[in-house]
This record gives C-alpha cells, structure tokens and sequence, in this order.
C-alpha cells in the first residue's frame, strides 16, 4: 500500500493546451503511434488530429520522472445526459504494462466526476477489452461498441 501511494505521488497529471503548450508534440505523437500504423505519415496527417482533439476535448498528460508516458482526454462537447467521455488514451508502448493505463483511466474519471458526470464510456481499441474489463467496464447495452462504468461517489 505505500508503495503504491509513493508511487502515484511522483507522477503528474495536468491539463493541457493542445494550441499552446510544448508537450502537445508529444501528446499528439503518442495517441498517433496508438491509433495508426503508418508512423511515415505522422506529419501530414498530425495537424488534422490536433484540430480534431483541440476542439472537443479536454486532453490530459501522465507524467512520471518528468517524462511523458500518457495522454488521455475527455469529449467537452455539452451532452443531454451527464456521461465522461474518454478518449485518445494512449500509453508510451515502452511503458505499458506498469500501470499508467489504469491511473491514466482512474484520473480521467475523477475529472469526469468532478464535472458532474455520473457514467463513463469509451471505445476500447484492438485488445484492450480485456483491460477495461479489469477496471469495471462492462458492454454498453445501448451500442456494443461503447463499453460504460458507473462512477460512483467515494
């Protein structure tokens, strides 16, 4: 148990500014080597991604030792019903499997709970329904592409 204290004490998690701030490269490279395959046209296609990202959502970095390992974010848009959506949640591929996953997705919950959001939900991509399986979600009975978790108040 301390050691998982220390362990989430030396890492950050901030907001930031997708038009300003200088670990937007980093950001953006991260939820690009994630989601597509073809690293050779990360500069064409990079300027797209960040508009799509500055526009509709909130986007977050994980920072352990000073070093980026992970972005998330959540959609911004106003919905009807009070639902987080998390998205472009990547991990630095040497990173993954120590963890950050799992705080990254802990992290954006808490933001979507502080916004009064008492569900979230998200796409998983490739295999990771396994992952999010381990963290409470469950398949949407409404789109089975969408998996949700109830955030409930602590």
């Amino acid at each position: 148990m301390i050691l998982l204290v220390l362990y989430n004490l030396r890492m950050k998690f901030y907001e930031i500014d997708l038009n300003k701030d200088p670990e937007t490269l980093t950001a953006i490279r991260l939820v690009f080597d994630a989601f597509y395959s073809d690293a050779n046209t990360f500069k064409e296609r990079a300027p797209y991604l960040l508009k799509i990202m500055a526009e509709s959502t909130l986007t977050y970095c994980l920072e352990d030792q000073e070093e980026i390992v992970g972005v998330g974010a959540l959609l911004r848009a106003p919905l009807d019903r009070r639902i987080a959506h998390l998205t472009n949640i990547a991990i630095e591929e040497s990173m993954r499997g120590n963890g950050y996953g799992a705080e990254m997705v802990s992290r954006l919950e808490v933001q979507g709970k502080k916004s009064g959001c008492f569900l979230a939900e998200l796409r998983p991509h490739f295999d990771t329904n396994e992952f999010y399986d381990k963290l409470g979600y469950y398949p949407s009975e409404n789109d089975s592409r969408l998996y949700e978790k109830f955030l409930l108040e602590d």
